[in-house]
């Protein structure tokens, strides 16, 4: 973006001033846009604290606002995601566990009141899980619920306040169906469900061996991605974004608009230097093309600050040094004939 400035910078007659304002008819103009302050002028936009000078031309005053477009865009979406980042997801980034989750006060948990989950918590001889129980008894306002969906509903109301211990079963299903919802630590307190038959029932075995079928058949897995898995595709693309940032696809359009910016300012800052090389070649009494390449050149050399009023000026200095050096070689052969 700054070599373009500056390149469309030289191509402008606009940006070419006196170094001296006070003189009138000045021999040299002078470009203030190179790569130093061209650079300056693009930190400060980002910085948001200007610059001491400003382009002059219409083209090049495009292509400052459309960088200062961009800038603000980018450094307010970088703001508003940091700023998402450090309040809504702080509790998470320190919750990982049940033993995070029992070391803090801040997120209150519960479980469903007379359910598995309490019963194995309250008849648990764990250590962890006797001080998790107890802290569950001890929360006010109460952190127990009546049901399964009662918690489901308390944990997305209060946004990171409240976490709610269940079955995986039902944990799984719920969290498939709500993107907003996630795991936090690994399962506890494992256990496998069964199907009970009489004592001594016939196609008890027969029920075993059917079941290893179908787990080795992947029919089972199959069943649970059916009735589990696959009734909200969107919670992958929800989980990837963190639901409150902003990826480069969403700030397409902020790119779109500084490229078209660019895009008009060069287009602009082409038919402006085109019309400058037909004032040049009129006033100076060239052709257009001589104008053109001598204009197009110049330009090209981007160390060079200071241009020559006239195009005429650089040939005149040639033919004035090679009529002085004409002036010397006649003066020197009148002084030999005088010698001689």
């Amino acid at each position: 973006m700054t070599l373009a400035f500056v390149f469309i910078a030289r191509l402008s007659y606009r940006e070419w001033l006196p170094p001296n304002p006070a003189i009138q008819d000045p021999d040299e103009l002078e470009n203030i846009w190179n790569v130093n302050n061209s650079t300056w002028l693009m930190v400060g936009s980002i910085m948001q604290q200007g610059c001491d000078i400003l382009p002059r031309g219409p083209h090049m005053r495009i292509l400052t606002g459309m960088w200062w477009f961009f800038a603000l865009m980018m450094l307010s979406t970088y703001t508003a995601n940091l700023a998402a980042f450090l309040t809504s997801n702080k509790w998470q980034s320190s919750i990982k566990s049940l033993q995070d989750l029992i070391e803090q006060d801040e997120v209150h948990f519960g479980s469903m009141r007379g359910g598995s989950t309490s019963l194995f918590f309250s008849e648990s001889n764990d250590t962890d899980y006797q001080r998790a129980w107890n802290q569950m008894k001890d929360f006010n306002p109460s952190a127990f619920t009546s049901t399964n969906k009662e918690g489901v509903a308390r944990v997305r109301k209060e946004k990171g306040g409240y976490a709610f211990l269940m079955e995986t079963t039902s944990l799984t299903y719920n969290i498939e169906r709500n993107c907003d919802l996630t795991q936090i630590g690994e399962q506890i307190g494992e256990k496998h469900y069964g199907l009970a038959v009489p004592l001594g029932s016939d196609y008890r075995t027969n029920l075993s061996v059917s079941i290893l079928q179908l787990s080795e058949r992947g029919e089972l897995q199959k069943m649970k991605n059916k009735w589990w898995k696959n009734h909200n595709v969107t919670c992958d693309s929800y989980h990837e974004v963190d639901g409150d940032e902003l990826s480069i696809i969403e700030l397409g359009g902020v790119f779109l608009v500084l490229a078209g910016g660019v895009l008009i300012g060069v287009i602009l800052g082409i038919f402006e230097f085109l019309w400058n090389v037909q004032n040049v070649a009129v006033e100076e009494r060239v052709t257009p093309w001589q104008a053109f390449k001598a204009e197009l050149i110049f330009a090209l050399k981007f160390w060079v600050r200071k241009k020559p009023m006239r195009i005429s000026s650089s040939s005149d200095k040639s033919s004035s040094r090679r009529s002085s050096g004409s002036r010397r070689s006649s003066k020197e052969k009148s002084r030999s004939k005088t010698v001689s």
